[in-house]
């Protein structure tokens, strides 16, 4: 090695440490974002389903939309922190969705650091290397994922782990027992975090389908009934409880699919209703920045071609890159089209524009590729105020407590984020719910709602879910959107008192997220809004100012 690619190799080693480190940070702070109250109903009901296994293998979860492990390991989590604190209440729910997000951020980190080690091993050179570790530290998505104790984080770094062996296996570095064991194993720990994780059997199948040749007929025929033995084996060690309850997985299973294809309507994929064509692909500069999706799509839609051509890099990658265009494919044909269902994207993204850069930049390769890195830094940075700021719904709790009295009524959306939150000991409001979702254009459904207004002092909006999904689909609820109407308008006698948001900012520029998927801002920074009753009106009243905006809300194309 001469010393100017000495030289090079040392600052490309520092440059990924320091993304590493600048990683961890962005992951690891905030970590504790709301206080212990599980915000995001995804980790909420998998705390539940920890709660019931204890580590018990074959006992009823009562959930199995995650898998076993993502049950066991935080759990287990809390079992190694009791070791060390013996008072520690490891079945405390706080507790274990602490330790799930603590599994997340190392997941997330672990995306970070083994991105480098992928890249290098296809050849792509160690500062090539160092740049898709800035890029995959500051990917917003991966940060998001590491601050909520679900599977999303576990997930990527499962792709990552096949990834980084099926490029050792293919160029060498590993024998083809030890990968097929190797790439089994860690499939299969991904199919039992969640079923999901299937599809990342490309992963290896591609691999092996390189080396076919060189193998010969009969070692690959034996691995590819060894690596779907293996797989099947971890994934049945850790959820026993899916053969035991046979009926209840497989319902639920059925379930979850009809939710993603649009066959089961749920609320929470109301707003995916009537959205544009490539609804998720226009998604994904929020989880990865302006710049790198473009870069990224092009560079591994190239890929395929430059390894046709005899692309060293291209070709070392190609597992990678096949399971990346699968995938993308199949996100341009869901109806639920969920932001997490990107994620798995971070890594092949990254890669791709670090890849295309170095092919076609010349002499302006570096300067491009950096400033790729400051784009996806400067909003990175903006990002993570979300976890260094108080969430919104505590704040917004602690001035609904301070501005209500006890003996207030308080009317609430469905299925949002109960409120007060993060109270140790609220007032004993009379607590309402308006049942927005009622469908169809029918008088009573208005009338139900005037006497609850007429009951009513404050309107507490936890997030957008209801009002920025059911007016748009009028047709289906005209009661809400009517009601949305005039509220809006000042006409039911309740006026804004208050607007709680923590958006995304930077250097006093605030990045509003309302554009973005629901989920990507319900779960971790809503907007709430606090409205109070100004003047009373009589139900009649109420109802006649709903029925003024009856006419917008049914007539035809809504």
């Amino acid at each position: 090695m001469t010393a100017a690619a000495d030289a090079e190799s040392r600052l490309a080693l520092w440059l990924t440490l320091a993304a590493i480190a600048a990683g961890a940070v962005l992951r690891m702070t905030g970590l504790y974002w709301d206080q212990g109250q599980m915000l995001h109903p995804d980790e909420a009901n998998l705390v539940r389903g920890a709660t019931y296994l204890n580590l018990q293998w074959g006992a009823d979860p009562h959930f199995y939309a995650y898998g076993g492990l993502s049950l066991f390991a935080p759990r287990a989590v809390t079992a190694l922190w009791s070791a060390f604190d013996p008072s520690l209440d490891v079945l405390a729910p706080h507790m274990l969705a602490l330790a799930a997000r603590w599994i997340s951020a190392w997941c997330s980190l672990g995306v970070v650091a083994l991105g480098p080690l992928i890249v290098r091993r296809a050849g792509a050179g160690p500062m090539a290397g160092a740049a898709v570790a800035w890029l995959l530290a500051m990917d917003v998505g991966l940060i998001q994922a590491a601050h909520f104790g679900t599977t999303d984080a576990p997930l990527v770094f499962v792709l990552a782990a096949l990834v980084y062996l099926a490029i050792r296996f293919t160029g060498g570095g590993l024998g083809t027992a030890a990968w097929v064991l190797l790439s089994g194993a860690v499939l299969g720990a991904g199919v039992a975090l969640k079923v999901s994780a299937a599809p990342m059997a490309l992963v290896p199948v591609t691999a092996g389908l390189m080396q076919a040749r060189r193998l010969g007929l009969r070692t690959t025929l034996v691995a590819a009934l060894t690596g779907p033995v293996v797989a099947a084996a971890v994934f049945a060690a850790f959820n026993p409880h899916a053969f035991i309850f046979w009926n209840d997985f497989t319902s639920i299973m059925d379930f979850e699919a009809g939710v993603v294809s649009g066959r089961n309507d749920v609320f929470w994929t109301l707003q995916f209703i009537g959205q544009p064509p490539f609804f998720l692909v226009a998604q994904m500069p929020w989880m990865s920045g302006p710049l790198l999706p473009g870069l990224g799509l092009a560079g591994v839609l190239a890929m395929p071609l430059a390894a046709w051509r005899k692309n060293t890099v291209a070709r070392s990658l190609l597992p990678l890159v096949v399971f990346a265009i699968a995938w993308f494919i199949y996100l341009a044909t869901v109806h639920a089209a969920f932001i997490r269902y990107l994620l798995p994207l971070s890594l092949p993204l990254a890669i791709g524009a670090v890849w295309l850069i170095l092919e076609l930049a010349g002499r302006w390769r570096g300067p491009a590729t950096w400033a790729l890195i400051l784009v996806s830094t400067l909003w990175a940075l903006a990002f993570s105020t979300i976890y260094r700021t108080e969430d919104s719904r505590i704040v917004a709790s602690r001035w609904l407590v301070s501005a209500a009295k006890p003996t207030d009524v308080l009317i609430f959306e469905p299925s949002d984020s109960p409120m007060p939150t993060g109270m140790l000991d609220p007032p004993p409001y009379e607590r309402l719910q308006l049942d927005l979702r009622e469908e169809g254009d029918r008088p009573e459904i208005t009338r139900r709602f005037a006497e609850i207004l007429e009951q009513g002092d404050w309107v507490v909006m936890a997030s957008r879910r209801n009002w920025m999904v059911l007016p748009r689909l009028r047709q289906r609820f005209p009661a809400a959107c009517a009601y949305y109407a005039a509220l809006f308008a000042g006409e039911l006698g309740y006026g804004e008192a208050k607007r709680f948001e923590n958006m995304p900012r930077l250097l006093g520029v605030v990045i509003p997220t309302t554009g973005a998927e629901e989920t990507f801002e319900v779960f971790d920074h809503p907007t709430v809004r606090i409205f109070r009753k100004n003047r009373a009106l009589t139900a009649d009243q109420l109802a006649a100012a709903m029925d003024r905006y009856r006419w917008a809300c049914t007539k035809p194309g809504g």
